[in-house]
């Protein structure tokens, strides 16, 4: 409750957008069994205790070189995109890392819309995967999720002609 408290002092007061962090807990998209072996690589940041801080407003390496967003940019994020995330029918995710801003989105979201969460490394489409499978299993099972491993920097023909809402 406390990000949640930080987030009304920073003006993020929609109960919808607050609702969401309670429902997706992000220390559930840190560390698991798909990213442990890079944590034991060096290749995650942790304190001289080896602990993460989920809730910290900072980024958190996730290992491939790549990190899960600050709650804040997160809550930022879903504040700028409600509107049009709790009509949506298509969700397009470019850059799924963790999965949670994926799982967010698509907790926003009507129960038959679609969420495409696209990543460049298939591994990070595993992890995600695995990750809202854990945190999100009422997500899963409305069938919301379709992991695309791709470059979507390189363009996502497959996507034109579909209305997209987007992060």
């Amino acid at each position: 409750e406390k990000m949640i408290s930080d987030f009304r002092a920073r003006g993020i007061t929609d109960e919808i957008v607050l609702d969401v962090f309670r429902r997706v807990d992000r220390k559930l998209f840190l560390v698991s069994s798909m990213n442990a072996h890079l944590v034991r690589e060096g290749q995650r940041v942790l304190d001289a205790q080896g602990g993460i801080y989920p809730y910290k407003d900072s980024p958190q390496q996730i290992g491939w070189n790549t990190s899960i967003s600050a709650p804040g940019m997160h809550a930022e994020t879903l504040k700028a995109l409600k509107d049009g995330l709790v009509k949506a029918k298509n969700i397009l995710d470019i850059g799924t890392g963790s999965g949670f801003i994926s799982a967010a989105m698509a907790a926003m979201a009507p129960a038959d819309s679609n969420v495409y969460a696209v990543d460049h490394i298939g591994e990070i489409n595993l992890f995600a995967k695995h990750n809202i499978e854990v945190a999100c299993p009422y997500l899963v099972k409305r069938g919301s999720f379709i992991f695309v491993t791709k470059d979507g920097r390189k363009g996502l023909p497959e996507f034109e002609g579909k209305k997209m809402q987007y992060d």
